[in-house]
């Protein structure tokens, strides 16, 4: 529930005439007080402001107040308001003042305001029956002109009622320029809408930001899986340009392999070779004969000596 602010700050006296005698009904610490609504607000404003310095970064010395609402505990108006004007008073002072719904019953309940008449005119109402008025109620506050009274009882003896009278002051903070309430509570409405909506636009937020997290999150796994594949692309076109090689060397050794088949046998060739020796050999065993026959001979006939062809 909304903490009020004291009224000092929330109060108005929209007819400035009234100021003067409704400022006078407050003390000091009700127009400071600030005042809450329910039992756990005013535990918990105490806690952050005035036990801890966990609000403002220190203690403060403020004026709180709570009590349940339970209006057939107030003690009841010395007279209805027709019988009060016909007595000449203009009213009660909570019929004076413009505020809060809710601060009206800490106006009541703790500064009496639904219990103290108010006359502008000091000369509208007789004293005599307005004292009268005042101690048949069992006591009350009234003002008349410029005057505050305080009737009480005696608590002894006759029981005898008692006057006392002090000249009220000029009015220092209910004659501010009055805010119109009505536009005041247009702009708390606003203010209020505009609560609404941020509350609605944080709740969309925080979707938004969970559902950013989830495509962050899936992002990651997808670029994750992504690497995997692209390692495994990288492996694959490896492993391929590996087996081209593979390939080409195959296929050379397989050229080798039937050039190798292609060729005759080592016995054959061994045996073509000692052909070729051995025609080699009877070539040159022809040429020789044909040296003795073409040379040696004539030598013969001539006894010149003759040289050994094969040393």
């Amino acid at each position: 529930m909304e903490i009020l602010e004291p009224a000092i700050l929330c109060v108005t006296v929209p007819n400035r005439a009234f100021a003067n005698a409704v400022e006078a009904c407050f003390s000091g610490a009700q127009l400071r007080t600030i005042v809450a609504q329910c039992e756990e607000d005013y535990q918990l404003l105490n806690r952050l402001c005035v036990d801890t310095p966990e609000a403002i970064g220190r203690k403060a010395r403020i004026n709180t107040w709570y009590k349940p609402v339970d209006h057939s505990r107030l003690q009841a108006q010395p007279l209805p308001p027709e019988q009060l004007r016909a007595l000449g008073f203009d009213g009660y002072a909570i019929d004076f003042v413009d505020c809060p719904e809710g601060l009206k019953w800490f106006l009541c309940a703790d500064a009496r305001l639904h219990r103290t008449a108010i006359a502008i005119n000091p000369k509208a109402v007789n004293p005599n029956q307005a004292m009268e008025m005042a101690a048949t109620a069992g006591g009350a506050s009234y003002v008349i002109g410029r005057v505050m009274n305080q009737v009480t009882r005696s608590r002894y003896g006759k029981r005898l009622p008692q006057n006392s009278t002090r000249e009220i002051s000029d009015a220092r903070n209910f004659v501010v320029a009055t805010v119109d309430q009505s536009v005041k509570r247009d702009y708390q409405r606003q203010l209020a809408e505009a609560e609404d909506k941020l509350l609605v636009i944080q709740e969309e937020e925080k979707q938004l930001s969970e559902e950013d997290k989830r495509i962050q999150a899936a992002h990651r796994e997808f670029k994750e899986k992504q690497g995997k594949v692209e390692a495994r692309k990288r492996a694959v076109l490896e492993t391929q340009k590996k087996l081209g090689s593979l390939r080409l060397r195959i296929e050379s050794d397989r050229k080798k392999l039937a050039a190798e088949e292609a060729r005759e046998p080592v016995e054959v060739e061994r045996t073509k070779l000692r052909q070729k020796l051995l025609h080699l050999a009877n070539k040159r065993l022809e040429n020789v004969k044909e040296y003795a026959v073409c040379y040696l001979q004539p030598l013969r006939t001539t006894n010149w000596p003759v040289a050994n062809p094969l040393s």
